[in-house]
């Protein structure tokens, strides 16, 4: 049994007699037996000639026996996917032969309005150059998706653009929730007093299919159902002499150019990121240690997206889909010093490389 429950304790086992050995808490077995610490002590003579003389042969022997039993442990609990003693071999394996979930059926997306069609199908510019290219929703959900495969290299500049992308669609989505809720307090006032109006539809709506290959796809397509019903409202207050033609067309123009400038910001961010020269950026490219290529990208990258949060960088802030496995704490200790370092660069008008 343990005779000490700190790391590099010596105790003695009953397999062994009165021979000491190395112990640490966390041991799989009972006595705290230290595959580790025994391989450290032992690192003279394990494979040494002519050893068996040594006092220490018994631990060797003893060394030995246990990593044997340490591996076959693990082969089991690798074959039989670490399941339960009282579930069968074939129950256990069958668990890497369950296929992945997927949709039973079709997802869709039902619109009634053009203006919210055209607000998912965006537009390219007119060849004449008169018209601009406007970013739709289809556009917006493509850029988010790369941003969010980018996260699993670590690129904090991903997560910023995720970010920037939650907290719009958040206040946006507030936006029309206020303004339905105004629009539809207005009719039911009406109805309270014996007008009853119904709210327009279209005679053919439009459904969508949805496949997105990310979850901020279906993110974008709920706020184009909101706008949808909100382009709803305000049409059918003004053909039902409840607001003008003009307060509904400006309201509707505002809201759209709220939702654009958004999406017009991830695009940009996805541009930047997508150059070839930016595709590899991370956040060990700012760390000390970084090698000359990784401190041009960290350079480059800062010079067209300046400003990224410290919050953002050492993972105070993150994204609420993201491909990266969370840290350990050793690695966001050293982010919160990297994002100190980088902060207290900016701010001395240095460079924000860390070298």
């Amino acid at each position: 049994m343990n005779e000490s429950n700190n790391p590099g304790a010596i105790a003695t086992s009953a397999g062994l007699g009165t021979t000491p050995f190395v112990t640490e808490p966390d041991s799989p077995w009972p006595d705290g037996y230290s595959l580790a610490g025994e391989r450290k002590a032992l690192a003279d003579i394990l494979d040494a000639d002519g050893a068996e003389g040594d006092p220490r042969w018994p631990r060797v022997l003893e060394f030995e026996r246990r990593e044997r039993e340490f591996e076959e442990a693990q082969a089991r609990y690798s074959q039989r996917q670490g399941a339960e003693d009282a579930v069968t071999y074939a129950e256990a394996t069958a668990f890497k032969y369950l296929g992945n979930l997927v949709n039973d059926d079709r997802d869709t997306m039902v619109v009634h309005t053009l203006e919210a069609y055209r607000l998912f199908i965006g537009r390219t510019s007119s060849p004449d150059g008169r018209l601009p290219a406007i970013p739709g929703g289809k556009r917006q959900a493509s850029a988010l998706r790369v941003l969010w495969l980018q996260t699993t290299q670590d690129n904090p500049y991903a997560d910023w653009g995720l970010l920037l992308h939650e907290q719009a669609t958040a206040r946006l989505r507030k936006l029309l929730a206020d303004h339905i809720d105004e629009c539809g307090e207005r009719i039911r006032a009406l109805a309270a007093r014996g007008l009853a109006l119904t709210l327009q539809v279209s005679a053919r709506p439009e459904t969508l299919e949805l496949g997105f290959r990310s979850p901020y796809g279906y993110g974008v397509c709920e706020l184009i159902v909101d706008y949808d019903l909100f382009v709803r409202y305000m049409k059918t207050l003004a053909r039902k002499n409840q607001i003008s033609d003009e307060v509904a067309r400006t309201k509707l123009r505002e809201t759209n150019r709220q939702i654009r400038g958004a999406w017009n910001e991830v695009v940009r961010f996805e541009r930047v990121l997508m150059r070839p020269e930016f595709r590899e950026v991370s956040r060990a490219d700012f760390l000390p240690g970084a090698d000359a290529t990784a401190r041009a990208r960290a350079e480059g990258i800062q010079q067209l997206l300046p400003g990224l949060p410290a919050e953002i960088f050492d993972g105070t802030l993150v994204p609420q889909h993201r491909r990266r496995r969370p840290w350990t704490e050793e690695e966001r200790a050293s982010m919160r010093t990297a994002a100190a370092l980088l902060q207290s660069a900016v701010h001395d008008g240095g460079t924000t490389a860390l070298t």
